[in-house]
């Protein structure tokens, strides 16, 4: 099914989150253009509306089922690139082609799980992990035949996937459960359940250090964990709504993007 602009408007609301009442209009055009009346919840056992923190506080706090759509408005996004470059000025057009060497195009569509969002890759293995968000699976592909070979369960609603390409090991987090599955690549097994923060939704490796980075969205932190022990090792507070994160190997520094801050956090080593 087609991203519709709904979705889009949803991602404005959910990042800028300043009235809870927007929440009942985008809940119900959703509901009237796509058919989805499950788009936020109250707890964690069902959908429902959006929570707003007390005291009058701006900042929203919505569902994981949210945090989805955002990944869905941004492949929207993509998909209206054609569009937005047809009606941009003939000479921006040209330095676009210009810029644009060689030839890319797709050469496989894999049929993999039900809203699939996060996706990593171990280059070593030419394998490929899709994590198939209303599943609560993750999809293992071949990259040299561009097919399925495993599907593996993991926790609810699992968004983020970061692999580690020196021990092959594959590292998922849960929005829904809290938690992040440490896979084996040479088994597709789950070795590891790990408890987190509440909202964990993505991650990221450095393979130097052996240490794992997941950002906590409904408690604005970021969790370290061991890959050694798989425990986590510090809980570091960041800016409001951390969602993305990226680990630099030669640096040694973590970055972390917080959407309701319109920030970025970098993570380094104390000051001796």
């Amino acid at each position: 099914m087609g991203r519709t602009a709904a979705d889009l408007l949803l991602l404005s609301v959910y990042v800028r989150g300043r009235l809870c009442a927007a929440a009942t209009i985008v809940t119900q055009l959703v509901t009237h253009l796509r058919g989805l009346p499950r788009v936020f919840r109250t707890d964690n056992s069902g959908w429902g509306a959006c929570n707003c923190q007390a005291k009058g506080q701006d900042i929203m706090r919505c569902a994981p089922r949210a945090t989805m759509l955002i990944a869905a408005a941004i492949t929207g996004l993509a998909l209206a690139a054609p569009t937005m470059a047809a009606a941009a000025p003939a000479s921006s057009v040209r330095g676009t082609a210009q810029a644009a060497k060689g030839c890319i195009t797709v050469t496989a569509t894999i049929p993999v799980g039900s809203d699939p969002l996060g996706v990593a890759a171990d280059p070593k293995t030419n394998t490929i992990y899709v994590a198939n968000s209303l599943d609560n699976t993750v999809s293992v592909i071949d990259g040299q035949t561009n097919t399925v070979t495993a599907i593996i369960p993991v926790g609810r609603s699992p968004i983020g996937v970061a692999a580690d390409p020196k021990t092959h090991t594959i590292y998922v987090t849960n929005a829904d459960s809290d938690t992040v599955s440490v896979i084996d690549g040479q088994t597709n097994t789950v070795t590891a359940t790990i408890h987190l923060a509440a909202g964990a939704i993505e991650v990221a490796v450095d393979p130097k250090t052996k240490a794992i980075y997941v950002t906590n969205l409904d408690s604005d932190t970021v969790s370290v964990i061991s890959a050694r022990t798989n425990t986590v090792t510090a809980t570091i507070p960041v800016g409001h709504l951390p969602f993305g994160v990226a680990a630099d190997p030669k640096t040694k520094a973590i970055y972390v993007t917080n959407a309701n801050s319109d920030t970025v956090s970098v993570l380094a080593a104390c000051p001796k």
